[in-house]
């Protein structure tokens, strides 16, 4: 069965990085602590310092993708950050 990897781009307002950044991070940590199906769970910044972040998600499955996309915690935080990005792109795929 084929792993499902989630990969999203960011683009953050530029005033506020610092704080999109502290709030995915903590869910990035979250998410590997709480969710046994959450393989890896990645975030990464451009390195010209732009104002976009990516993020490299795997899970074991579909299933535990579907729980991580209605858990409590990622509905908590779409709505903490919703006032710091200007927009996000999501691509799911199989590995």
């Amino acid at each position: 069965m084929a792993k499902t990897v989630v990969l999203v781009a960011f683009e953050v307002k530029s005033d506020k990085m610092e704080g999109f950044l502290e709030i995915i991070r903590e869910h990035a940590l979250g998410t590997l602590a709480d969710e046994p199906g959450c393989e890896r769970f990645d975030v990464m910044t451009a390195r010209d310092r732009t104002n976009v972040v990516h993020l490299h998600e795997v899970y074991v499955d579909d299933e535990a993708y579907e729980l991580h996309a209605r858990s409590l915690r990622l509905a908590n935080v779409r709505e903490r950050y919703k006032d710091l990005i200007i927009g996000r792109t999501m691509t799911i795929c199989n590995l």
